[in-house]
């Protein structure tokens, strides 16, 4: 097709040239300035003009023998071949544009890729990952700007090629401090939500750090000789001094930041403190609270940061009667189906028989696991054992919408040097030996979730799961071990 065009718009060509010069429709002497027909007049006089245009005509240069007449037959045959021959050329060569690219200089490449064409990025990202790299500084520098450029305009999608480049210019080291900051705090979205209200007298409030990193994505993955932190550097009151701030000589875990094809996410929760003098108000009134926090990038087996982002942010906490509830629960029978439908729990596993209590062991006695794989209504349900007619708390079972599926283990144990505790534990392991099943039920507990501020409510509803079986492990590893294949239980209502 390329080469077929090409001939078709070479001819196209010679057509237009042909037409243009057009056949003889007069001979004689006619002027060449106007084609005025000279006919009759003496050009041998040094003085002879066209009477036309007034030109001097005495020179044989002043005048053309001949006239040619153009051919509209021919202009049209030859913008129609011409036109045919330029779409037969676009067709061939967006069939091999892309080998046309590949032949092309890196500096050629960089430009058509700023032009937006869409295989010059491809070949881009080829010559990005080779190795050993053949590319320029300069062309390093021009690649590395455009990728942070389009990082930064959130307005357009994420290409995950622009991602693949960026991400071989720093494990390759071509990135400088400056732009490694670019490229951290352009890919994350740090988020900082409180507890925004707490009862009277209360000594403190939840808050949750949380920071997601999107705009880094990229088409392979791997490792960077880089610790990414994001943490809450200090908290206080408005105006005043910090309450709490972190203390500067926490070790940092040496651990290689990975970064994959993959929306990575990493966050925490905590709880305040020493804010009971604050809190010691009247039901209506607020405190102002201010937090100050950071995103830490720190070369591994080092400890100077290459840089350090901070940012501060502002919230009112509202304090409220005691007999209001921070998370309010709320009743929808269609959730509680679907929960029905898609939590599971495994087997409860037990060892045959338990330690006795050692004075700095924690000794574990059971454990059993949670599991579900889609997003659920929120959840905070307090885990009971049922058994010869009494109950045992165990844990919780918590889950907000902001965080979607999860799974999570629930188990019994001995407080180190609790004789009681484990007297106590060892007569329910013993009954769930004879019995070989149990009774376990989830009961919602909005206390669970008031230092929890991704839970703005919680779904007010009962589970059971009836005949639990028992499982037998040998060791310690496995009773640890979750069992997320096991997790497939089904409970019931409890109403029903």
């Amino acid at each position: 097709m390329l080469i077929i065009g090409i001939i078709v718009c070479f001819v196209g060509v010679l057509a237009l040239v042909f037409a243009l010069r057009g056949r003889v429709v007069a001979r004689g002497a006619f002027c060449k300035k106007c084609r005025f027909d000279l006919a009759g007049l003496d050009l041998n006089l040094p003085t002879a003009q066209c009477p036309e245009c007034g030109s001097q005509i005495h020179q044989e240069a002043a005048r053309r023998p001949l006239l040619r007449g153009r051919s509209r037959l021919g202009l049209v045959v030859a913008i129609i071949l011409m036109l045919a021959g330029s779409g037969a050329i676009w067709a061939g060569a967006a069939g091999k544009s892309g080998a046309i690219i590949t032949a092309m200089p890196d500096g050629m490449v960089i430009w058509l890729t700023d032009r937006g064409v869409d295989k010059a990025l491809d070949e881009l990202v080829v010559r990005a990952s080779q190795v050993p790299n053949s590319m320029s500084v300069q062309v390093w520098d021009h690649a590395i700007e455009a990728g942070l450029a389009h990082q930064a305009d959130t307005t357009i999608i994420w290409d995950v090629r622009w991602g693949e480049v960026l991400f071989q210019a720093l494990i390759q080291s071509r990135m400088s401090d400056e732009r490694l900051k670019q490229y951290f705090v352009n890919a994350d979205e740090i988020e900082l939500t409180v507890r925004d209200r707490v009862h009277s007298g209360a000594s403190g409030f939840g808050y949750m750090l949380k920071g997601e990193s999107t705009r880094n994505k990229m088409m392979t993955g791997g490792t960077v000789d880089y610790q990414l932190n994001r943490s809450v550097k200090t908290y206080g009151v408005k105006d005043e001094d910090p309450i709490w701030t972190r203390d500067p000589n926490t070790q940092i875990a040496h651990i290689p930041l990975w970064l994959d094809s993959r929306t990575s996410s990493s966050g925490g929760r905590s709880t305040t403190w020493k804010m009971h003098d604050y809190f010691a108000q009247e039901p209506g009134n607020v405190v102002d609270v201010y937090f100050d926090y950071e995103m830490t990038l720190v070369p591994i087996g080092e400890t100077e940061p290459i840089f350090t982002y901070t940012v501060r942010e502002e919230f009112t906490i509202r304090i409220i009667d005691k007999d209001e509830p921070i998370v309010p629960t709320y009743v929808d029978e269609a959730a509680a189906r679907k929960v029905i439908e898609n939590l599971g729990m495994s087997p409860i596993r037990i060892r045959t028989s338990i330690q006795d209590p050692k004075p700095n062991y924690y000794t574990q006695v059971f454990s059993m696991t949670f599991r579900c794989q889609v997003d659920l209504a929120p959840l905070a349900l307090g885990v009971f054992l049922s058994i010869d007619g009494q109950e045992v708390e165990l844990g919780k079972v918590e889950n907000s919408t902001a965080r979607g599926s999860f799974a999570g283990t629930v188990s019994l144990g001995v407080p180190p040097g609790n004789e009681s505790a484990h007297e106590s534990a060892s007569k329910i392991h013993a009954m769930l030996l004879r019995d070989q099943s149990a009774t376990i039920i989830l009961r919602p507990n909005p206390e669970l979730a008031e230092d929890l501020p991704e839970f703005d409510r919680i779904l007010d509803v009962e589970f059971i799961f009836e005949n639990v079986p028992i499982v037998i492990v040998e060791t310690y590893t496995e009773l640890n071990t979750p069992d997320w294949d096991g997790a497939q239980l089904k409970a019931i209502l409890l109403d029903d």
